[in-house]
């Protein structure tokens, strides 16, 4: 029997770093609802410091995408995202401190915005202190992106 289509898929590209890649995954745990399903695509980019032996003990709703050699972050994203099955896609990183209620903010900025949304970010903290990392990427007079720390 087929498991249910996710309504969101999750993907994370890896390289090394298995502590973080740990963390992330808790949180997930932790932070994801049961109901509407989830799935979590982890992609490893060629990783030897035994997260590839880690990631095979995982069971759904992870699901693992090993790259033969490293291809880098963007094509670790693109391999994961091609995969994905589910109605929204949240590109995240594995060194991230999911706190309880990251998602819906989103989600519901989504559902608010309609067929107008696009690409939908979070803001982001800095772990340690607190005070506000980025709220998202802006392109300077430059045509150059960099990050926005302006709160909306």
């Amino acid at each position: 029997m087929q498991s249910p289509t996710p309504q969101l898929s999750v993907v994370i590209p890896l390289f090394n770093c298995l502590p973080l890649t740990q963390a992330v995954v808790a949180g997930l745990r932790a932070t994801l609802p049961a109901n509407p399903p989830s799935e979590i695509i982890l992609v490893d980019d060629g990783s030897t410091d035994g997260t590839r032996e880690w990631l095979a003990t995982l069971r759904p709703p992870f699901r693992v995408v090993l790259n033969e050699h490293n291809l880098g972050y963007g094509a670790s994203n693109n391999r994961g995202a091609e995969r994905a099955r589910g109605d929204y896609l949240a590109l995240l990183n594995n060194d991230l401190v999911l706190t309880p209620g990251w998602l819906e903010p989103m989600l519901a900025a989504h559902r608010s915005l309609g067929a107008k949304a696009g690409l939908i970010g979070n803001v982001q903290r800095d772990a340690r202190t607190g005070s506000v990392d980025h709220t998202g990427i802006l392109i300077n007079r430059k045509g150059k992106p960099e990050h926005d720390h302006r709160l909306p």
